[in-house]
């Protein structure tokens, strides 16, 4: 006898899978970053990004001064940081990174934001990760990267996002190789929603 039941739950779960984006919140860095310290392949530039061992928090900026970020949230291949001495503070940026190539990071523009009071999840990325252009390549060998430059990025907007910018796919995700010391709230988005850009709460 044909089940309907388990047929329509298989299909439930299928769409699910299929329209959902992943969210990981809280964060942790993928293991293979932590306890590195990765700088600009670029000479003028001196910024560098340390991760602690703890996969929780991070150094970023240049030899005149280096502010402390923690892992927000992860959602596909979208990192949000926050600023640890002003919560109000957040950074969205995408991340193209291969765990075969551990001592390379390649990110896409940054877009800052501030949203005070903050205390949960960011749920509708649109007005969060803007789609900045520009690109950022981080090394932690002082030998020449090996991904070829200039660099181009595939994409630099969520999937739930309609343009400007290059709109990533659902099932792109920043490769975690490690499972995090804490069990993060996974949520997913709506499916087919589009979001429209609006002033962020």
């Amino acid at each position: 006898m044909y089940n309907y039941k388990e047929t329509l739950m298989y299909f439930i779960f299928v769409l699910i899978e299929v329209c959902a984006g992943v969210t990981e919140f809280p964060c942790q860095f993928p293991c293979q970053w932590r306890n590195k310290t990765f700088r600009l392949f670029e000479a003028r530039h001196e910024d560098a990004w340390t991760f602690s061992a703890d996969g929780k928090t991070s150094l970023l900026g240049d030899s005149e001064g280096r502010q402390n970020f923690s892992c927000y949230q992860i959602t596909e291949r979208f990192l949000i940081l926050r600023l640890k001495d002003r919560d109000s503070s957040f950074k969205c940026f995408p991340i193209f990174y291969d765990p075969a190539i551990p001592l390379e990071i390649k990110s896409g523009g940054w877009n800052n934001l501030y949203s005070p009071n903050k205390t949960g999840a960011f749920t509708d990325l649109c007005p969060v990760c803007q789609g900045k252009d520009g690109f950022t390549l981080w090394t932690a060998d002082p030998g020449p990267p090996s991904t070829p430059l200039p660099l181009s990025l595939d994409c630099n907007r969520p999937s739930s996002c309609t343009p400007p910018g290059v709109v990533c796919n659902m099932s792109d995700t920043i490769p975690k190789t490690c499972a995090p010391t804490t069990e993060p709230t996974t949520t997913h988005s709506h499916c087919g929603k589009k979001k429209q850009l609006h002033p962020v709460i």
